[in-house]
């Protein structure tokens, strides 16, 4: 499994949401997107979101949601970031 304890709270809510609708083992298809989501390549998971059965048949407008939110990070995220970023430590939380 992917480490995604660092992610960002909005990127972790994501990712509930899909687990909500396919389950753990259907969310744990999405190899490429969560490889990329536990590298911080928000533009790259939203990508794989998109090239679903889940996203062109299953619950296209959903998909399109939520890939829009983590694309909408990807382009907010160096500010926000911040926000889970602890100096003293130098780890992202």
């Amino acid at each position: 499994d992917n480490n995604l304890e660092a992610a960002p709270a909005a990127i972790k809510g994501v990712v509930q949401e899909m687990v909500f609708q396919m389950g753990e083992e259907g969310v744990r298809g999405f190899k490429d997107a969560l490889e990329a989501m536990s590298k911080g390549d928000y533009n790259k998971t939203a990508e794989g979101m998109l090239n679903s059965k889940w996203a062109k048949k299953d619950s296209p407008e959903r998909a399109s949601v939520l890939a829009e939110e983590v694309r909408s990070y990807a382009m907010e995220g160096d500010t926000e970031a911040e926000l889970f970023f602890d100096p003293a430590t130098g780890k992202i939380q």
